[in-house]
């Protein structure tokens, strides 16, 4: 049995897929952009002046709620509850924690934004502004420190 060097093209071409397999051939995301959308998407929340609302999210990350959906309730600018929306149960207060209010969804990207992570990927909601669906890669080169969610529902309440 022989052994031939690898040609240049072959190099090129498995060169390419370690790259794309890394996911190092996608560009970073528009700072001043994500800046931008955030503030104009506040403002349209603020304008709202939603102070009580039922939100059903399910968090996107490698951790103990990741995936479930969840109905977190918000009154006067506080939440109030947060209930496994499959069960019914209430969340105990670690696992309550790893859901935020609507100030609190933006207060992650302002952080995101703010901390230089290598992508983030924000939807929102285009009538009242809160973030539908957001995805945070804080370092392009690390496993598991990925986060985001999906809101599935929005009611506001009336009070």
């Amino acid at each position: 049995m022989t052994n031939r060097p690898a040609s240049g093209a072959r190099l090129a071409c498995l060169f390419q897929l370690l790259l794309a397999g890394c996911g190092l051939t996608t560009g970073p995301f528009d700072v001043l952009e994500s800046q931008r959308e955030l503030t104009e998407n506040m403002s349209r929340w603020h304008d709202h002046g939603f102070a009580s609302y039922d939100y059903v999210v399910s968090n996107q990350c490698f951790c103990i709620v990741g995936g479930v959906p969840v109905v977190v309730s918000v009154r006067d600018n506080a939440i109030v509850g947060v209930v496994d929306a499959g069960s019914g149960q209430p969340l105990s207060g670690e696992r309550a924690a790893y859901y935020r209010d609507v100030p609190g969804q933006f207060q992650l990207i302002r952080a995101a934004i703010d901390a230089k992570a290598a992508s983030i990927r924000a939807v929102y909601d285009p009538a009242t502004g809160y973030p539908a669906d957001v995805f945070i890669d804080y370092d392009r080169n690390a496993v598991d420190e990925e986060r985001g969610f999906k809101v599935l529902s929005f009611t506001p309440v009336q009070r």
